[in-house]
């Protein structure tokens, strides 16, 4: 009868230590999912700031583009001094456009990483905490009755 309840014992506490064996695999997962979520949302405020810099540099290069523009219209008396400056202003229409280029690109790069990310990381949390829930829920009844039955036991053989 003593065998038994060893046995029992022995059984509960291999159990147990698969349990926390599992929930130890577990927190090393969402460790490394919370380090993977800190690594995307660094990447993402890098690539916020380089957008912004692109957007400061298209609004200087408009600024530019602008003055050149109306330094060109003023001086259009200057024959020779006129094709100099349409030139700049060809050179200056087509940094505008690369550099908006540039932004629109970055801005669809920012949009897609910060829906990635927020998706990914809502995924990663819904399926880790489902998981582990699922798993310790699904334990606890069997848990139990085990539990109870070597407190049974003893009581019976007293």
């Amino acid at each position: 009868m003593k065998s038994q309840e060893a046995v029992k014992v022995q059984y509960l506490n291999e159990i147990l230590k698969m349990s926390k064996e599992k929930i130890e695999i577990l927190e090393s997962d969402l460790s490394e999912e919370k380090e993977r979520r800190k690594q995307l949302s660094s990447d993402l405020n890098t690539v916020q700031k380089a957008v912004k810099v692109e957007s400061e540099e298209l609004q200087k290069s408009k600024s530019e583009l602008i003055c050149l523009y109306n330094e060109i219209q003023s001086l259009r008396g200057a024959i020779e001094d006129k094709d100099h400056f349409l030139i700049a202003y060809d050179l200056l229409q087509r940094e505008n456009s690369e550099l908006e280029t540039k932004v629109l690109k970055l801005s669809q790069e920012f949009e897609q990483l910060n829906f990635t990310v927020k998706g990914k990381v809502a995924a990663a949390n819904s399926i880790t905490s489902e998981n582990i829930c699922k798993d310790l829920v699904s334990k606890v009844p069997t848990l139990e009755v085990e539990i109870q039955s070597p407190k049974e036991e003893r009581e019976e053989l007293w």
